[in-house]
């Protein structure tokens, strides 16, 4: 997968020495209580020194701008979480695969949400801060996550689909963050964040086995998704009250519950909200630069895609029993 960036390579120069490098995490300490209380726009170099107890001329030392210092702070975050992801897979080691990946769903739940300011910064100045869709630069930091998930694979081998494994890894591991990421940046009132945990590890755990049938809807999502409005050709982010792929949360999600009420898919009533926003955020991986799949085709993306949004359709139906 990627190597990923260290969070200190906007840095003007490295801090060698302790004391260096003390001032430095101050500064991106103040940041973070900055963006916490204020918000981006409001955030400046002058505001963040202050907040750190230096001097605004110890704070151009090692960043350029207001920007450099954002982005440090957004890298150290992401890569810190990628660590921890793996650590938290590894842990699993011995539970059925479906626990597994509800520890990864609820970890990355709980983390987003207490550092949501980030991803909000995040998801409303990617496009200025790094020139590309939020969901991609947090995938370009994904290195030690992806590997975890290998070997999750390997302990859980003989029941998986091995056709193109590596696809439905990247997919797994890709709408993980969109919904994590979505659920913290563009909550919706009717989805409480612990009502994605259970849904979405039995339906990761549904996808990553052997298929049954397709469901009948998929062919008409597919349709839809490719009538979306896609990412502009820059990469820059849309709208921060847009879901991926074009889903508005005013408008897109409502079309999709609207579409599946009167398919009557996702029929039990307790999984309605919570799996909808799910399934409204896969387009976004559609919509990222080949780039970020590396070794994934857009056909293994397009199959790997119709496998999880059939696993999910059919975790969402009534049980019986």
């Amino acid at each position: 997968m990627f190597a990923a960036p260290p969070f200190d390579h906007h840095l003007r120069k490295k801090p060698s020495q302790a004391r260096s490098r003390r001032t430095v995490e101050s500064i991106l300490e103040a940041a973070n209580r900055v963006l916490s209380r204020d918000g981006y726009e409001v955030a400046s170099t002058n505001r963040i020194a202050q907040v750190s107890g230096y001097s605004v001329g110890s704070l151009y030392q090692y960043f350029a701008d207001k920007e450099s210092v954002v982005r440090t702070l957004v890298d150290q975050v992401l890569v810190r979480e990628d660590a921890l992801l793996a650590e938290c897979l590894a842990n699993q080691a011995g539970q059925p695969i479906e626990k597994a990946l509800e520890s990864v769903v609820e970890f990355l739940l709980q983390g987003r949400w207490m550092d949501a300011h980030v991803y909000r910064t995040l998801a409303s100045e990617c496009g200025s801060l790094y020139g590309q869709l939020a969901l991609a630069r947090i995938l370009e930091t994904q290195a030690l996550f992806p590997a975890a998930l290998h070997q999750l694979a390997i302990e859980h081998w003989d029941g998986l689909r091995r056709e193109d494994l590596g696809a439905t890894l990247w997919v797994l591991m890709a709408a993980t963050h969109a919904v994590t990421f979505e659920a913290a940046v563009n909550p919706q009132p009717d989805v409480i964040m612990a009502s994605l945990v259970a849904p979405l590890g039995e339906v990761w755990a549904r996808a990553l086995q052997k298929p049954g049938c397709e469901h009948p809807l998929v062919d008409e999502l597919a349709r839809r998704w490719q009538r979306d409005p896609d990412s502009s050709s820059d990469g820059r982010q849309r709208d921060p009250d847009s879901l991926p792929g074009g889903w508005t949360a005013t408008h897109r999600l409502a079309e999709l519950r609207a579409l599946l009420q009167r398919s009557k898919a996702l029929g039990d009533p307790t999984r309605f909200a919570p799996l909808t926003f799910a399934l409204a955020c896969l387009p976004a991986l559609a919509s990222l630069p080949t780039t970020t799949r590396p070794g994934v085709s857009d056909d293994a993306l397009q199959r790997e895609l119709r496998h999880f949004v059939s696993a999910l359709l059919e975790i969402g139906q009534p049980r019986t029993g």
